[in-house]
């Protein structure tokens, strides 16, 4: 195979896909706008308009969502491996799931060691006592993590092949690339006249005066993309378009919300519609649905 023909395929480690998937649909179906202040701090909105990326919206949620998690984990538990010394005795190293996870997409990265356990027996109540762990280990993880590791190259690779691999799984998901965004189109409705000028040269992609952006014809590989998720098959009245696909413009792959209520042009916002579905569906309604063809016949 071809380095070209390489570039076609995925390979799947399914390291977090599905808790990071998981993830994804509870902001979907809950989004709380203070836990993703940071996404949107300082008109980080901007960062999702740019059209027809190939880094989708989906591609954006996840490595903000993994890169959570991995901060996370410097607060523990960590990862125990049993090593064997020369003499033969076993003694155990501590590792972050980052590391062991950067070994498993085979990036070459010298895991971190994490210290030995900090702490004290602290009595609880009479005669019961329990082990406290200090804050000293996690303050040393959570360094390596943010002034060493975050900063690398690797782990911005590692990110990239971790969201490429959730994009995979949920792309199928019509419903939840839908509500997804919506929460987009909400702070996309934001944006004034000042920021969309002190935006630079993708301020183009905008109407004047800011709020929504300009309506572009999807390129071929969304289409296609598109296409073969739907097999086919129009996205709501599940007509088949296949025979027609020649003739079928570019404008009958709809954007699910739509331009004019804040709507992104990228692919997760997009959907395979017949004519009769296209024109019938509101210019202020999101409407998806939720049935998909069955891999097999019963």
């Amino acid at each position: 195979m071809s380095a070209r023909e390489a570039k076609n395929w995925i390979t799947h480690r399914y390291f977090r896909t599905y808790s990071i998937a998981s993830e994804l649909a509870r902001i979907a179906n809950n989004p709380d706008f203070h836990e993703l202040e940071h996404l949107f701090i300082e008109d980080g909105v901007l960062e999702f308009t740019p059209n027809w990326k190939k880094d989708t919206l989906v591609h954006k949620f996840a490595r903000w969502i993994a890169d959570e998690k991995f901060i996370n984990d410097t607060s523990g538990p960590y990862v125990v491996e049993y090593m064997q010394s020369e003499s033969g005795s076993i003694y155990t190293k501590r590792f972050l799931p980052v590391d062991l996870c950067m070994t498993a997409y085979g990036f070459d990265s010298e895991p971190f060691e994490v210290p030995p356990p900090d702490g004290d027996m602290v009595e609880i109540r009479p005669k019961v006592s329990e082990w406290r762990e200090s804050s000293k280990v996690a303050d040393a993880c959570y360094e390596y993590m943010l002034n060493d590791l975050r900063l690398s190259q690797i782990y911005h690779d590692l990110l990239a092949r971790i969201a490429d691999e959730v994009f995979h799984v949920v792309f199928i998901n019509r419903v939840l690339m839908a509500r997804l965004n919506e929460i987009i189109s909400m702070k996309v409705r934001e944006i004034g006249p000042e920021t969309v000028e002190e935006y630079g040269g993708d301020a183009a992609n905008f109407l004047r005066g800011g709020f929504r952006l300009k309506r572009t014809a999807p390129p071929a590989w969304v289409r296609r993309a598109v296409f073969h998720r739907e097999k086919g098959r129009c996205a709501l009245c599940r007509a088949n378009l296949s025979p027609v696909l020649s003739s079928i413009p570019g404008y009958q792959f709809d954007h699910i919300v739509p331009i004019s209520h804040g709507g992104l042009n990228d692919l997760t916002n997009m959907q395979l519609l017949c004519e009769s579905c296209n024109k019938s569906k509101s210019n202020s309604s999101s409407a998806t649905s939720p049935i998909y063809q069955k891999w097999y016949a019963e």
